[in-house]
């Protein structure tokens, strides 16, 4: 492909340009693959092997067309059984079939990391006295929160990477950061925080716990005695007698399973479904053994000790008595209790924090109060090239190409589940409440309501079908969506392999548009499922690896996002091209030239540059 010169017939020109000169006028071509989508566009280029017309889109992946022919093959010609060609009943078939994954790939997409930003992760959490709780997260802010987890007073940005909080009083808290500091801060009652001191410790902690008003006890891996005593003036003390353990896998990086009970001068740590007592001044130690595996523990009332456990939460006392249990809340990571034992906070994964109220009415039970989560429920990207992100704290954001936000966030009433661009200037925004939200976007990012719509079915992700329909998936099917708010079935829909379970932690749906097909992903089974709606047509393709994550590609192909490696498939399934990629993403886009792709883990949001 070249520059054209001069005027020449379609037999001898070289055709390295899209139009041919008429004097000062310009006939101008349209892209022939396009055309056999329905689709005008301009063309730029011409293919001397493929004698067709070319736009910007389709030039760069034409390497893998095979001359002559259009349908996508992979780096060496690719035929049938019969060593002929690839009928169109193969591409279409008529009955659902398997395929597998083609070894014929070529090697030369390329991801290049351009910029990432981390998403809130708790690091750790404490109640204040009065009630108030103060959480740090790994993006280094620290924010308080009230009994609703509504955020209260405005965000303080630390100066490292915080791994956990104490409230020594309900003016005064203290924080351990990753570059052997601890910060120690006064909070005012309208939740506004001011430095006090800051000052260097012999080792990094872990995490902190209150001993009395004035001293803390940091929890390190740093040294065979795990714990020691720390004034809020920085004053560092062994304890007198503390029984070493091994205590690597006491502390991780992610959480402390240590608890330390001022009253009875006394360690509980854990490991599996036994618990550990070790009292600091007689220097004794009880093993106490539960019936499940612990997940976390903390204080309770009256000298006791409140165990989270696989199969539910046990009170019981120092003896290893049980007091009372409740049934079972799940996974927690990290747990702690308010002044009067109340009300217990928990962190059910580091984007999930779930509030619950302590109950005793006839029987001990605890009730579900508030829910915070911080993750991306879905992303999508403005024919311009602004990144649209809407998150699981009902808030919906714009970014630029440097992932940095622009204009004001828009909150929602509900869960959003997911997000399509429609236009430079619209967004649709599926909810939990079975609504779909219209907003306008402005050129100055500010976004509006336009409008919202009941839907006849709960749908988990929308994907653009034109500028005034989507494609609407939902546990059972999927369906057309007018921004007005019609909903229609497609011709013939195939459930054959169709992912029936909501995707609530990964993109597992799209819409190719130049083919018209939807592409829909097992995750698990390691299968994506190609089908034709209106021709009732579907294809399964097996791959060798776990998927995460998929989206559309450059004419009529899809990029899949596995365990280890990039993927770009054909609408037959072949293999196009594929790269290693050890990042663990759960949703994917990509921009509209192809050049960029966007992946969200639930801790980070990544931008990538993609090379065809």
């Amino acid at each position: 492909m070249g520059n054209a010169t001069g005027i020449q017939k379609k037999t001898d020109s070289k055709r390295e340009n899209a139009g041919d000169f008429i004097g000062q006028l310009s006939v101008t071509q349209s892209c022939d693959p396009c055309m056999k989508s329905n689709i005008t566009k301009t063309a730029s280029y011409f293919c001397e092997n493929c004698d067709e017309f070319l736009c910007e889109t389709c030039k760069n992946p034409h390497c893998v067309y095979k001359p002559g022919k259009h349908d996508i093959v992979g780096s060496q010609d690719i035929v049938d059984i019969n060593n002929g060609q690839v009928s169109g009943e193969e591409m279409y078939p008529r009955n659902h079939e398997t395929t597998k994954d083609s070894k014929t790939t070529s090697n030369t997409l390329k991801l290049e990391p351009l910029i990432a930003i981390q998403l809130l992760e708790v690091a750790g959490m404490d109640f204040m006295p009065d009630g108030r709780l103060v959480t740090v997260y790994k993006n280094k802010q620290c924010i308080i929160m009230n009994d609703k987890l509504i955020k209260i007073g405005k965000r303080y940005l630390l100066r490292n990477i915080p791994l956990g909080v104490v409230c020594m009083s309900d003016s005064q808290i203290a924080v351990t950061l990753d570059n052997q500091t601890v910060c120690v801060f006064d909070v005012e009652k309208d939740c506004v925080m001011r430095e006090t001191r800051m000052f260097r410790t012999s080792v990094t902690y872990n995490s902190l716990r209150k001993l009395d008003n004035s001293t803390l006890v940091g929890f390190t891996r740093d040294t065979s005695n795990h714990a020691r005593k720390i004034t809020i003036y920085g004053m560092e003390e062994d304890f007198e007698s503390l029984k070493k353990r091994d205590y690597t896998s006491m502390c991780t990086p992610n959480d402390c399973k240590c608890v330390y009970m001022p009253s009875r001068h006394t360690f509980l740590t854990f490991n599996n479904s036994k618990l550990f007592l070790h009292d600091t001044e007689t220097s004794t130690s009880t093993d106490v053994q539960v019936d499940d595996k612990i997940y976390a523990l903390c204080q309770g009332s009256a000298d006791s000790v409140l165990v989270i456990c696989k199969s539910g939460v046990v009170q019981i006392t120092m003896k290893g008595e049980i007091l009372q249990k409740c049934s079972s809340i799940g996974y927690v990571q990290m747990v702690c209790v308010n002044n009067n034992f109340s009300m217990l906070a928990f962190i059910t994964g580091s984007f999930c924090i779930k509030l619950y109220s302590s109950t005793t009415r006839t029987t001990w039970s605890l009730e579900p109060r508030a829910t915070l989560e911080f993750f991306v429920t879905g992303m999508d990207f403005l024919p311009d090239g602004r990144l649209v992100a809407v998150y699981a704290t009902k808030t919906c954001e714009i970014m630029n190409d440097k992932l940095n936000k622009i204009g004001k966030k828009f909150l929602f009433t509900a869960r959003p589940l997911d997000v399509v661009c429609m236009s430079d200037s619209e967004i649709a925004v599926a909810l939990d409440n079975m609504t779909v939200c219209i907003i306008s976007v402005r050129n100055d990012n500010v976004m509006q309501h336009k409008r919202s719509f009941n839907t006849q079915v709960q749908y988990y992700a929308l994907r653009k079908l034109d500028f005034t329909t989507m494609v609407g998936f939902a546990a059972e099917r999927a369906g057309k969506i007018s921004i007005g708010g019609i909903e229609q079935d497609f011709n013939s829909f195939v459930k054959t392999g169709y992912v029936r379970k909501s995707p609530i932690w990964g993109c597992n749906y799209a819409y190719i548009h130049c083919i018209n097909m939807l592409a829909t992903a097992e995750r698990m089974s390691k299968k994506v499922y190609l089908q034709d709606p209106k021709r009732g047509t579907s294809k399964c393709v097996q791959l060798e690896k776990k998927i995460l994550a998929l989206c559309p590609g450059p004419v009529g192909t899809v990029f899949v996002v596995c365990e280890g490696e990039f993927l770009q498939i054909s609408c037959e399934g072949r293999t196009l091209n594929k790269c290693s990629f050890n990042v663990t993403g759960n949703r994917v886009c990509a921009n509209k030239d192809f050049s960029v792709i966007a992946l969200s883990t639930l801790s980070s949001v990544n931008l990538y540059k993609l090379s065809i």
